[in-house]
Formats: structure tokens, sequence, C-alpha cells
């Protein structure tokens, strides 16, 4: 066997089973985690396939929610929704929880407007730190939306294996937010649909050229088929 056939085959090998990818992986997971056992780690980390750490970014009308929960559900990982945490932290039966759902109660009555980061990033943060998170992985859902909540990911250590964008047309979005929400006008509509776009805008921003673009137009089966054919790639993004 020559020398080029073997060097040949070996590149095939390596590509087959996105070798270089999976141990890029793997030892940035290991930096992120610190493991007291970094052998016992790698051996447990190669017997599990590693966890996913995923982003999905959508206009509210791309049934991005469902979509991620289904995601995780897929995969095991836990499903990071920052509204339900918000939500939950304000039904809590606490001064702050109360105060938290007043807040609250008045940031609904401007259309447009977005729980603020001094909220909102605190809570998603703690879930991303908690134990499920780290040994199960996660699908985090329409998050970051600010520099700041970009900033916060970052300085975490909370580095996604694949970030993905919902694409949905314009005016496929805005009929969708008239039909989610009939009692708006057009002018809150319009507001709604400007604020996502600059969330959109830090989002990109964030991740450049690691973003996975997904037609968000496409029926349901076929979007969860395009993820799911990205997803078994493993290929990280996250150091990119």
């Amino acid at each position: 066997m020559s020398k080029t056939r073997t060097q040949q085959e070996l590149a095939e090998y390596v590509e087959k089973h996105q070798i270089f990818p999976r141990f890029a992986q793997m030892v940035q997971d290991m930096c992120i985690e610190k493991p007291d056992d970094a052998i016992t780690y790698m051996m447990n980390w190669l017997q599990r396939g590693g966890t996913c750490r995923v982003i999905i970014m959508g206009c509210p009308t791309s049934d991005v929610r469902q979509i991620s929960a289904n995601i995780a559900q897929a995969h095991k990982a836990v499903h990071i929704s920052p509204g339900q945490l918000v939500t939950a932290e304000s039904e809590k039966p606490t001064p702050a929880g109360r105060e938290l759902k007043r807040r609250l109660e008045q940031i609904r009555t401007m259309p447009g407007e977005i729980v603020p980061d001094e909220i909102v990033v605190p809570l998603v943060v703690a879930k991303l730190k908690s134990p499920e998170c780290r040994t199960r992985g996660w699908v985090l859902e329409c998050f970051p939306r600010t520099r700041a909540q970009a900033i916060a990911l970052r300085a975490g250590g909370h580095l996604p294996t694949h970030v993905f964008q919902l694409d949905l047309p314009r005016e496929v979005a805005l009929q969708r937010m008239h039909q989610a929400a009939p009692g708006l006008d057009v002018a809150a509509i319009y507001k709604h649909y400007d604020r996502y776009q600059l969330s959109l805008r830090v989002f990109q921003q964030t991740y450049d050229q690691t973003i996975l673009h997904i037609d968000g137009d496409a029926p349901a089966k076929t979007v969860a088929a395009d993820l799911e054919q990205h997803l078994r790639s493993r290929q990280a993004v996250a150091s990119a």
C-alpha cells in the first residue's frame, strides 16, 4: 500500500467520523468544566458522545419555543426559555417575586419592550450553571438578544456547539404576528417586529459565520429534519 493511499484513507476516516471536531469539542468542554480527573472525564465524554449546547433564534411566530422544546426532548437536553424562567420567578410568593410580577405587567403594556437584562441575564446564567445543564446539555431559546446578554454567555463559558436561526420572510412574520395578536394595531405589530430585528442583529454579530440558517417557513417536519441533520454532524462551532 502506497504512502499516498494510506494518507488518503486516514483523511477519509477522520472526516467520516468527525474525529477532529469531536476532540475539539471535548477539550473545550473539559476546559469549561475543569474536572479534577481529566482521564475519567474524557472517557465518560466519549461514551455519552458529548452534550449538545444549542441556541435557536427565531421570530416568536416561527414556533421557536416548541421547536426548541422538541429538540431538547429528542436529545435529552434541558430546554431553556428565558420567558418561562422570568414568568416562574415572578410567580414565587416572595417580595422579589411580587415586585417582578408588577414590573412585567408594566412591560406588557408597552408594545415592543422586552424584559431588562438585569432581570433575565442572572436567571439564564444560573440555569446554565445548574448540574442538569452541565451533564445533559441545553437548548437555549432566543438568547442572546442584547450585547449584555452575549457578553454574559461568553464570560460564563457558556459556548454553543450549534447556533441556528429560523428564517422567516418579513411578510409572513408580520402576518403571523397579526393573527397571533389580532387586538394589536398595525403600529404595535411593526414595533414588535422592529424590536426583534434589533435583537437579531445583535445575535448575528455575536455568532457571525457560525450561524446555521433554517427555513422557518417550511413545514414543521422539514424544519425538524433540517435541525436534526445539522445536530447529527456534531461539529462544534463555539471556537470558530
